[in-house]
């Protein structure tokens, strides 16, 4: 899923929105990697990551004091609870999460079933949620509406712009405005 800058992130500190920038293309890169590269590179990459939001933390924090603002002790505890997080999906990724082919194979033959959630028969937002939970420790939303309204969503015209595990929703035009399903974009190997 790639993740766009966009003027809206900005804060107004100048030294912030760079960090944020930087950080925002290094998770797009750790997510396209994570698919693509080995388990050494991998490991590399969330160190990467991990250091660089340890380092930003304690600079936003630094910013935050200098600028007299209030609740710093507060935003140093989210602080450690998404360095905590992180630690934890690097020991998920040591332990070896399914990749997406492992996963479909798994459920390969399972019918379709609308609101099933088990291999007697599962709907698509199901198929997706426990797709993200099982590959990358992500939890989404259980339907295809909430999935789509719990996410930033970017409107494409065309199938060439989405990149692999974007949701694509789809209503049909004699129903209401709700989305009814969704697909995921894989890479085609």
């Amino acid at each position: 899923m790639k993740l766009y800058w966009v003027p809206e992130f900005e804060i107004g500190n100048e030294y912030v929105d760079l960090q944020h920038r930087y950080f925002l293309d290094l998770i797009t890169r750790i997510e396209k990697n994570l698919r693509e590269t080995t388990d050494d590179y991998k490991r590399k990459l969330i160190i990467e990551l991990h250091k660089y939001a340890d380092f930003h933390f304690a600079s936003e924090e630094n910013i935050a004091i200098s600028c007299g603002i209030s609740g710093v002790n507060n935003h140093h505890q989210l602080h450690l609870q998404l360095l905590e997080e992180l630690n934890h999906f690097a020991e998920n990724l040591d332990s070896g999460l399914k990749t997406i082919n492992e996963f479909i194979d798994g459920w390969m033959g399972t019918p379709y079933l609308l609101g099933g959630s088990d291999s007697d028969g599962i709907d698509c937002s199901s198929f997706t949620q426990r797709l993200f939970q099982s590959v990358m420790d992500y939890y989404i939303a259980r339907t295809a509406e909430a999935q789509k309204d719990s996410e930033q969503t970017f409107e494409f015209k065309s199938h060439d712009l989405a990149d692999e595990m974007d949701l694509v929703f789809f209503s049909h035009p004699s129903q209401s405005p709700s989305f009814r399903l969704l697909a995921i974009v894989l890479q085609d190997e």
